[in-house]
């Protein structure tokens, strides 16, 4: 589903990505972890088109789109739930959710744009009962899911979440994971998330990268990783669990 391949990105004068090669297959969830700095965001990012590859290929569903803008990306699938969010405050839940659709909305006939928010509804239904409220008003946890709701509006073959436990209460991250595995399972939705909470990162994924400095640095299966005394160390802390038990 998605290729990076020796991928170079700058800010500016800044090397942020030194040559970063991953993959994700079609079906998966795979996570990005490391430490604030390391570059996750700005691998996605890179993918998304917000920022360019100097050099290197990005390959999405088959097709080499290094460089493609972020609009033409998402009309093909490719859709990313930014880190902080990034909802129109001012706006209802009802809204935000609409404008998810909005590259397809013309095409898209009413009753599947219909359908399609009750399905946002269906996973998150918190946000049926704030349909009319705005965003602005909602808790952490309650704008996390709204983005990720509206993304889903979008229909995407692939997620890329950024950062979606940051900030949120327990409870609130277990639901979140709980629902990023259950689009995997039902939807068949492809994901890529970047975490620095690793915990949360390694009990969802099949397979992790760990980028440190802009360089991915150790890969392999979430549950090798999570054995590994070094990911233990300096990620997982002495009491690690798997938060979905």
């Amino acid at each position: 589903m998605l290729k990076l391949q020796s991928v170079v990105t700058y800010y500016g004068r800044i090397l942020a990505l030194r040559g970063i090669s991953l993959h994700v297959d079609s079906g998966e969830i795979v996570a990005i972890v490391g430490p604030n700095g390391a570059g996750k965001t700005t691998a996605l990012n890179t993918i998304s088109g917000v920022i360019p590859a100097r050099t290197g290929h990005v390959i999405f569903d088959g097709e080499d789109v290094t460089g493609k803008p972020t609009e033409w990306l998402v009309e093909r699938g490719l859709i990313q739930v930014p880190e902080g969010r990034m909802l129109f405050g001012e706006m209802t839940v009802y809204e935000n959710l609409i404008l998810g659709a909005y590259r397809r909305s013309r095409a898209a006939k009413k009753a599947e744009l219909v359908g399609d928010l009750e399905k946002v509804y269906e996973l998150f239904p918190i946000l049926k009962q704030r349909t009319g409220q705005s965003a602005g008003t909602l808790s952490g946890g309650e704008q996390q899911m709204l983005a990720i709701g509206r993304a889903l509006m979008g229909r995407p073959k692939m997620l890329l979440l950024d950062e979606p436990t940051m900030g949120l209460a327990p409870l609130v991250v277990k639901e979140i994971l709980k629902v990023i595995t259950e689009l995997r399972k039902t939807e068949g939705t492809t994901v890529l998330v970047v975490e620095q909470n690793a915990k949360a990162a390694l009990s969802i994924a099949k397979r992790a990268y760990v980028m440190e400095t802009g360089r991915v640095v150790m890969e392999g299966s979430a549950a090798e990783l999570s054995k590994n005394p070094e990911i233990q160390r300096a990620y997982l802390g002495k009491g690690y669990r798997q938060i979905m038990d």
